[in-house]
């Protein structure tokens, strides 16, 4: 099972893969009211480790804060957690959706951010240190 033709493509011909939605589509989280003017100016930021190649994260941090818009830290994982603690304060222990259904907008390093953000209605902006967040962005 994958989530992207590309996916599948790079796995090669094999009659057992299947394509098809990521599986919290299962259970996707209530699209948010439309009408939220106090949320809109608020930003959900996930930031996750990455040592594969050169990662700017004290650079995407400095990105976003010039945004002069309130930050809600957002970790997805407790690695997340660690490092946007290095930069923010007040950041929860463990996976929480919260911070995005108060914000108008996610920028998140990690696939799943962006999922849940589409399934909210929020708009997102990935950063995209992985082919399937970009091939996620491309699609919807």
């Amino acid at each position: 099972y994958v989530r992207d033709n590309s996916s599948s493509y790079l796995l090669g011909e094999n009659k057992k893969i299947v394509v098809g939605p990521d599986i919290t589509w299962l259970y996707p989280y209530a699209l948010q009211e439309k009408n939220r003017s106090a949320s809109e100016n608020i930003v959900a930021f996930n930031l996750r480790f990455w040592q594969r190649e050169y990662w700017p994260s004290l650079e995407w941090v400095s990105h976003v804060n010039r945004l002069d818009l309130p930050v809600n830290p957002w970790p997805l994982s407790p690695g997340d957690a660690s490092l946007l603690r290095q930069y923010y304060r007040k950041i929860p222990e463990y996976f929480d959706i919260e911070p995005a259904t108060k914000a108008g907008i996610v920028i998140s390093m990690r696939f799943h951010g962006l999922v849940f953000a589409a399934q909210l209605g929020i708009p997102a902006i990935g950063l995209c240190y992985d082919p399937k967040c970009k091939r996620w962005l491309d699609e919807i």
